[in-house]
């Protein structure tokens, strides 16, 4: 069986026009997630050309200091501020961006949705609890900075020891941190 698997990859590369027939044979005894996709052929023009290939393209660096995050962040920063005092659910995303305002539960979900959505790890949503247990504050942890879209003036990848040491003196004592992951 490897013999002949060794034998359908050469005639795969010798011969692209076999590529198709070979394939579904093979793919007929492979399970979805490991069948082979066509691709067209690469010829180098010398030895020292890099091939770009979608698993080799250098993806853009998602951190802090991507303009295009920064962007967003301040999009979530500028819409306007309103506290639901009736639900502690925050919007989903979609429904933020049509009420355009929403409290800072809404604001840090946004934010975390779409950091999710461009491929971000780590991001962390934050709940800190006041003493008075009457209310509560959210924001967003990611690569181990804060960001607090309803902060005057936004928190933008502030350290978090100091943003805490501010909320306690504020009376915020209880932290709650838990992975963003979308609910459908």
């Amino acid at each position: 069986m490897v013999r002949e698997l060794y034998i359908i990859l050469i005639l795969i590369f010798l011969m692209p026009s076999a590529i198709h027939p070979i394939m579904d044979s093979i793919n007929q005894y492979l399970p979805s997630p490991f069948q082979l996709k066509s691709t067209e052929p690469v010829i180098l023009q010398n030895t020292t050309e890099i091939i770009e290939t979608e698993a080799t393209k250098s993806k853009v660096e998602i951190n802090p200091d991507n303009q295009d995050v920064k962007n967003y962040f301040q999009k979530v920063a500028d819409v306007p501020y309103k506290a639901d005092y009736i639900s502690t659910k925050p919007k989903n995303p979609a429904q933020f961006w049509k009420d355009n305002f929403g409290d800072c539960d809404d604001k840090s979900i946004a934010f975390a949705d779409y950091l999710y959505n461009i491929g971000a790890e780590d991001v962390k949503v934050v709940v800190i609890n006041h003493e008075s247990n009457k209310y509560a504050h959210a924001c967003i942890m990611w690569k181990g900075k804060i960001f607090d879209a309803t902060a005057k003036p936004p928190i933008y990848d502030m350290d978090p020891d100091r943003y805490f040491n501010f909320l306690e003196k504020q009376g915020f004592t209880l932290r709650i941190t838990y992975s963003y992951e979308p609910k459908n």
